[in-house]
């Protein structure tokens, strides 16, 4: 027995072809709140959470990373975000599907030339999302780091925020989101 697709009477939604890309890369959820937002243009995590019927607001949190770092969503982050006592840790199971974080990962592990430790690989990932620095920001920093000889992580944070204070001119010059 087969189908044939039934004559539309309704409503459509024009589906963009980055997200037809990620079918087979991402689970239900991260493209069912695709289609929410492209329906609805509503980023805001509860509302998301409580009409997908997600498990939680971070569940929500997740699928709008994720789609910031595959295109789909621009960060609205305009102000440097307030200083924490302690770097907020980023939890890398639930960040695992986003493009940008595996490329951030393994490029700063091909320039410092080392595996990088789970809490290494937390704060890398942590000045992406939530400092909001480009990943090719972030890479030009590791490899800057690295030119000088402190070639550690532990160095890179006070390069790219050197970076905030002082950037550079010019228009190759990066910078944040």
């Amino acid at each position: 027995m087969g189908y044939k697709l039934a004559a539309i009477n309704g409503d459509t939604l024009a589906v963009p072809q980055l997200v037809l890309t990620h079918l087979t890369q991402t689970d239900g959820d991260t493209i069912r709140a695709a289609l929410y937002i492209l329906q609805t243009h509503d980023t805001d995590p509860r509302t998301m959470a409580r009409a997908l019927a997600l498990p939680s607001i971070e569940a929500a949190k997740r699928t709008l990373q994720y789609w910031a770092g595959a295109g789909l969503l621009v960060s609205e982050r305009g102000a440097a975000p307030a200083p924490a006592a302690e770097p907020a840790r980023v939890d890398l199971a639930s960040v695992a599907h986003d493009p940008y974080v595996a490329v951030l990962c393994q490029e700063a592990q091909s320039i410092f030339g080392k595996t990088l430790s789970r809490s290494e690989m937390q704060r890398l990932v942590g000045l992406y999302l939530n400092d909001g620095w480009q990943p090719d920001v972030i890479l030009l920093c590791c490899a800057e780091v690295t030119r000088l000889g402190r070639g550690t992580l532990a160095r890179l944070d006070p390069a790219v925020h050197h970076r905030r204070r002082d950037p550079p001119a010019g228009p190759l010059a990066g910078g944040r989101r």
